[in-house]
């Protein structure tokens, strides 16, 4: 069975989203939202193969880390902020081009992007079913991500 489980704060465009990927025959679509006690966040991570992070840039990438420790290869564009812990050992990196936002973008801090990484909607597409149909494929990256194989990002000072 394959489900795309949604965790978000509940801000956005999440409803519209979620709206527009329903179809009668797709899979099914569970989404929570709100605060998360740390065991609820650890369970989302467990009860899934991976996790898919299609992000235009990213500072630290918390959410990515945590897959990661929970033996979970996220399917990331390997740019900004991820680069730092994310891996072809670890993860399913999905093409992206860099190129300037359409819009004014800022961070949470309030900085303004200059640039963000622009994901192959195809790509994102394939890389979400050859994970769905290469379980041992998934495992395997699973077990680099726990391990932390590759990882050379370093809590110390952080």
């Amino acid at each position: 069975d394959v489900a795309l489980v949604i965790k978000s704060n509940g801000f956005g465009l999440v409803d519209e989203w979620i709206n527009a990927a329903r179809t009668p025959n797709g899979p099914e679509i569970v989404y929570t939202y709100g605060e998360a006690s740390e065991s609820e966040i650890s369970g989302y991570y467990t009860a899934t193969d991976c996790f898919v992070y299609p992000v235009h840039a990213e500072g630290a990438g918390l959410p990515v880390l945590e897959s990661l420790a929970c033996g979970r290869p996220a399917i990331v564009p390997l740019y900004s902020g991820l680069t730092d812990f994310c891996n072809a050992s670890n993860s399913f990196p999905l093409k992206h081009k860099i190129v300037r936002p359409d819009r004014p973008y800022s961070n949470y801090s309030g900085t303004s992007v200059e640039t963000w990484a622009e994901i192959s909607e195809e790509d994102l597409i394939a890389q979400l079913k050859y994970s769905a149909g290469n379980p041992d494929i998934v495992k395997k990256k699973g077990e680099y991500a726990l391990l932390g194989d590759g990882l050379i990002f370093s809590p110390v000072g952080y």
